[in-house]
């Protein structure tokens, strides 16, 4: 190869050298200065974000403190403003954020090196930070503590009969049991200003209890003959039993009046006893050989057996003027002895003695018969000659018979005339001739055709008997019926209506009846009489008790009305006042009203009513507490306003009222229980915070800009920069230019010398020679430039002290060499390789691997 060629491979073998040391200068360039990764990352690892970071929280802490300067002593107190400045500072500005501004910041400016931004508009976004203070302070810096606040107030005011203090609102915040208790204080406290016979209950509301009632409010009243107090109020009202004993007590009074001899049962209906009405009339009847009194009704209406007994022995006095018996059924039993036997035989003969022994035996069999009839002929016999005849015998028997009969006839007419009837007199003197024939009829000698006559004429007589018996037996009864209706007249129209006295004189007609009627033999039967009459006069007595009632009930409940208006019409509403009325009203008709028998709807009633009423004086609670907040609620606005109302803004004053008006409806607001209370409370509290959270995060808005301008540059600045961004620029075009030009040398070598050997080999050294040197430059021109940069920043090293960036700064100029270093060494080790492949082929050493080639192909 010609010289000239030498000398041309030669200047395009420098240009080689100068061009790939060209490029790779530029690539470690771009690959550390003008690399935002590895700017940041330098930045991070020499600690310059965490101490701008803690330098900015110093800034930002002052800042805040500043902005909340003074406000404790200005916000209310019981109101705690908990805000650690350097905390805050330290969760608004992280390291993060510092490294993200500033990593922002470094591409915006090589973009702007680099040209990819027409202008450069560095800045820093302060919004984030103030969005961290603001959440930081709105995260539990702020704490409102009702009770402080209510204590702080000092509130004492009296107003509608209560009186609302500090303590109380402070008791009323405690907890759940002191907001109960305060609240029935308060509520007691109305109460207790009404004067009313009321209880405040564990949730609050009023509660109505009668028998208090009953025993404050002292009532008594008599009406008619009936008597009510306040102990008879309270008997009534403890429990079945009592009301049961109570009505029955007031029936009984009713019916004292009547002098009716009645008993009320427990259950209070009305129970007439016969006896001891016929006791208290004291029945007394004597007439007609017929005497009844008490004993006797009371023996008739004993039972069956002491029925049929009275009713005997009231026959058996009728029949007493006659030789006659009453049998135990009351049946008239005629014996012939004893009719014979009131015969005066010896008035009418003196030629034969009868003697009442004889009279029996006769009538007892036939041999009684025979012997009677024997010793009458015997009789006759001696007092006739020594020879008479049995004919003669005979007709003196005859004789006697017939004066014995008109003698008895006689003393018959005599004895009983004047008492029974014409056939009944007949009908005994029939009897009476019957037994003298028997005595002395001479022909009359068989015993059964006298006993057959006897027992028709005793059958004659006992009919004869049983139906004068029955007549009279009407008679007086008509008679004791007309004595006993006189009397129930006088004794009880006075008192009775005609309808009762009625029933009365119908019931002892029922009486008269049972003691007399001769038709009504049946014990049963008149029983059933008797308790139909009365229950009918048990009717009429009801009837009369239950009108009579009903005027003392309508008496009684206007007195009751009248007493309680003067009692409480000047502290209750009249609508109140009407609940209370109907409270008495209901207790009364328990007590007097005929048609409320039942305890359970009374009670059912009287608890309605204490319902109704408790309710009424829940309204009026409501109404007097709700008066008492409204003063309370001005009361504590107006010193709220007065104390901070130039201190903090309006909003927050209003809150602070509200809170406070949440705890006065927390002792006077209706059915408000804890829980809701507590809930509306802490909803106060949190708009409370809300609002000062909000005053003091617009002091922070004031205090800190939103974002930090760098602008434009301009100046001697403009023109470094621009400077600088023509060379980055360039720099740019470099590392793009210099490795095509340096390519493009390798082909002007080939062209040249028009040999690969040649053209591999001066490539091989020039990559050598450019590894050789730019290594040299990046191990020996570190240390003074780094020097230089020192002298540099040496007027800042105050500032800069401690922050890290002079350190970055000399990271980022080691690194830069240490890349040109290692880029150079890659150099160097590619040139070599080239040089020592182009020795080796000329030594032959890849000649076997030419000839395979050359095979191959």
């Amino acid at each position: 190869m010609s010289v000239l060629k030498q000398i041309a491979v030669a200047l395009v073998a420098i240009l080689m050298v100068l061009s790939i040391a060209g490029a790779s200068a530029a690539f470690a360039v771009n690959g550390t200065i003008l690399d935002s990764d590895h700017v940041t990352g330098s930045f991070e690892d020499a600690g310059v974000y965490e101490s701008v970071a803690s330098e900015g929280q110093d800034r930002i802490a002052g800042d805040l403190e500043t902005a909340l300067e003074g406000r404790a002593d200005e916000i209310p107190a019981g109101i705690t403003l908990d805000v650690d400045s350097r905390a805050a500072a330290e969760a608004a500005l992280t390291e993060e954020y510092v490294a993200e501004a500033f990593s922002t910041n470094v591409e915006q400016l090589l973009a702007y090196l680099e040209g990819d931004a027409e202008e450069l508009a560095l800045q820093v976004d302060l919004v984030p930070v103030k969005e961290s203070l603001d959440e930081y302070v709105a995260n539990d810096t702020i704490t409102v503590d009702t009770v402080a606040l209510a204590n702080e107030r000092e509130i004492n005011v009296t107003t509608a009969g209560v009186t609302v203090d500090s303590e109380m609102l402070v008791r009323l915040n405690e907890n759940r049991e002191g907001y109960e208790e305060t609240r029935i204080r308060l509520r007691t406290q109305a109460i207790e200003g009404a004067d009313v016979p009321v209880d405040i209950g564990a949730n609050g509301s009023a509660v109505v209890e009668t028998e208090r009632f009953l025993r404050e409010t002292d009532f008594a009243a008599e009406r008619d003959g009936v008597r009510v107090d306040t102990a008879m109020l309270v008997r009534m009202n403890a429990n079945r039993s009592g009301y049961a004993d109570t009505r029955a007590d007031i029936r009984s009074q009713g019916l004292e009046t009547t002098a009716v001899p009645l008993t009320v049962t427990d259950d209070g209906t009305i129970d007439v006893d016969t006896v001891a009405l016929a006791r208290e009339n004291n029945v007394s009847y004597d007439r007609g050989n017929v005497t009844v009194d008490d004993e006797t009704i009371a023996l008739l209406n004993a039972n069956e057996s002491g029925y049929t007994g009275v009713r005997t022995d009231i026959r058996s006095q009728i029949l007493e003027p006659f030789p006659i018996d009453v049998d135990e059924n009351g049946e008239v039993v005629v014996e012939t002895a004893d009719v014979a036997q009131e015969i005066d035989f010896a008035s009418a003969s003196d030629d034969v003695n009868i003697t009442d022994d004889m009279l029996v035996r006769m009538n007892n069999g036939s041999d009684g018969y025979a012997a009677v009839r024997s010793d009458i002929r015997e009789q006759v016999r001696a007092g006739l000659p020594p020879m008479a005849t049995s004919a003669q015998v005979d007709t003196t028997l005859e004789e006697i018979n017939a004066g014995l009969k008109d003698n008895a006839t006689s003393q018959a007419r005599a004895d009983y005339g004047e008492n029974v009837s014409a056939a009944t007199l007949d009908d005994i003197v029939s009897l009476q001739n019957t037994t003298i024939d028997g005595l002395t009829d001479p022909d009359l000698t068989d015993y059964d055709e006298y006993a057959t006559r006897r027992d028709a004429n005793e059958a004659a007589l006992e009919e004869s008997l049983t139906a004068e018996l029955a007549d009279r037996l009407r008679d007086v009864n008509e008679e004791i019926k007309a004595d006993a209706a006189e009397q129930a007249r006088r004794e009880y129209s006075e008192d009775l209506t005609n309808e009762s006295v009625d029933d009365v004189i119908a019931l002892q007609n029922t009486t008269a009846d049972g003691l007399t009627d001769p038709d009504l033999t049946d014990y049963d039967e008149y029983a059933t009489r008797r308790d139909d009459a009365e229950a009918a006069l048990e009717e009429s007595l009801t009837a009369e008790l239950a009108d009579r009632l009903r005027g003392v009930n309508e008496e009684i409940k206007a007195d009751a009305a009248e007493q309680a208006r003067r009692e409480y019409s000047e502290d209750v509403s009249e609508e109140t006042m009407t609940d209370i009325i109907a409270l008495q009203n209901t207790v009364i008709d328990g007590l007097t009203h005929p048609d409320l028998t039942e305890y359970d709807e009374y009670a059912t009633r009287r608890d309605d009513a204490e319902a109704t009423l408790a309710h009424s004086f829940d309204r009026e609670l409501t109404t007097r507490l709700s008066e008492a907040g409204t003063e309370v609620k001005a009361d504590a606005a107006d010193r709220i306003r007065s104390e901070y109302g130039d201190q903090v803004s309006a909003d927050t004053i209003e809150d602070v009222v509200a809170l406070q008006n949440t705890v006065v409806d927390g002792l006077v607001a209706p059915n408000l229980t804890y829980e809701a209370y507590a809930s509306q409370r802490e909803d106060a509290e949190a708009a409370l915070a809300a609002s000062l959270v909000a005053e003091l995060t617009d002091r922070i808005d004031e205090q800190v800009d939103d974002r930090i301008e760098v602008g434009n540059v301009t100046g001697e600045g403009a023109d470094a920069l621009d400077t600088v961004r023509t060379g980055v620029g360039l720099l740019g075009t470099l590392a793009l230019v210099l490795p095509l030009l340096f390519l493009a040398l390798i082909g002007v070598v080939y062209a040249i010398t028009r040999s690969v050997h040649r053209t591999v080999a001066t490539t091989g050294y020039s990559l050598l020679v450019a590894g050789i040197v730019g290594a040299a430059v990046g191990s020996l021109a570190s240390d003074p430039v780094v020097d230089l940069v020192d002298t540099a920043l040496e007027s800042s090293s105050d500032e800069l002290a401690g922050t890290g960036v002079v350190e970055a700064i000399r990271s980022l100029i080691d690194g830069l060499f240490n890349t040109l270093t290692m880029q150079s060494v890659v150099l160097a080790v590619l040139g070599l390789v080239l040089v020592a492949v182009i020795f080796a082929d000329r030594r032959g050493a890849f000649e076997t691997l030419k000839t395979r080639i050359r095979r191959g192909s």
